[in-house]
């Protein structure tokens, strides 16, 4: 038997194909999907769609993530005066913007935690970031697995959230993490697509870890079709400058414009950060790795 594990998609439609693509030439009995649906990209429609599809012909299990978390609290529709900071907001009102009923109803029944159960095989116990958070983190020799761990019967953890692969052992836990389908943060990796498949093996569950080369520059027009770079400027091209190669990810330059933001105004609480931070804090991360790329996107920014 084989599962297809992914997790992370963020609405990278062009990553998310290229796997199930590829899964077409796999045998797959059956998918675990992990969460996060939407995020950096802009096909959360699509994503659902495929999801959908995927439904009508295979039997799939699936969570929610931490961004569906934030759907479901209402963070891309409520807040008028967030509207001044469209790099920080922008990506979270468009997929708020672009759920249609049918999509409301799915994600508000999706499960945090889910353990799958097939005759003759070791349970598979499914979340996001870790069993008791959402955005909690299962990262090899954190102290935190064993807060995390407790309680859990089944042998094998399947967990997203952190965009990284890793498989390792902890509290006699087998802990698998496909990393990211959408937007990968493994080393050297920022520009494929990451995920696993499980193979039954006896009793036993064995990975296998798969990287697939993602088609960067068609990536990048998707984005540019759907006016990303406005909704959500420098998010934007914070994204496209990691697919091309910057060693920071959008989450550290956000860290670093809110550090400039508290340093020039003496506080900064998130979503509050103003976009000339994120220019400053964008310019003094990135010019100075590839600065004809970056100066191609400042020009889309303008």
């Amino acid at each position: 038997m084989n599962i297809a594990v992914l997790s992370d998609i963020h609405g990278n439609v062009t990553a998310f194909k290229q796997v199930l693509d590829y899964l077409k030439n796999r045998e797959i009995d059956a998918f675990c999907i992990l969460g996060d649906y939407s995020g950096e990209f802009a096909g959360v429609r699509e994503t659902l769609d495929m999801i959908y599809a995927l439904q009508d012909r295979y039997p799939v299990h699936i969570i929610k993530g931490n961004k569906e978390e934030y759907l479901m609290l209402g963070l891309g529709g409520n807040h008028p005066e967030w509207d001044e900071y469209p790099s920080t907001v922008g990506m979270l009102r468009y997929a708020y913007d672009n759920m249609r009923k049918r999509d409301w109803e799915f994600i508000k029944n999706l499960p945090e935690t889910l353990t799958v159960e097939y005759e003759g095989m070791e349970s598979l116990f499914l979340c996001h970031g870790s069993p008791k958070e959402v955005k909690g983190k299962l990262l090899q020799g954190s102290k935190k697995n064993k807060e995390y761990l407790e309680g859990v019967k089944e042998k094998y953890v399947l967990c997203g959230h952190t965009h990284r692969y890793v498989e390792f052992e902890d509290c006699g836990k087998k802990i698998i993490n496909p990393g990211a389908v959408g937007n990968p943060l493994d080393d050297g990796r920022h520009d494929h697509t990451s995920f696993v498949i499980l193979s039954s093996v006896g009793r036993e569950w064995e990975a296998e870890h798969i990287y697939l080369k993602q088609n960067v520059d068609a990536m990048v027009k998707n984005m540019m079709s759907y006016n990303l770079h406005r909704i959500a400027p420098y998010w934007t091209a914070c994204n496209e400058a990691f697919f091309r190669g910057s060693l920071f990810s959008n989450g550290e330059i956000l860290d670093r414009a809110m550090q400039i933001t508290e340093e020039e105004t003496g506080s900064c609480e998130w979503p509050a950060i103003p976009e000339k931070a994120w220019e400053k804090a964008f310019r003094e991360m990135i010019v100075g790795q590839f600065p004809l790329v970056y100066d191609k996107m400042m020009v889309k920014l303008v």
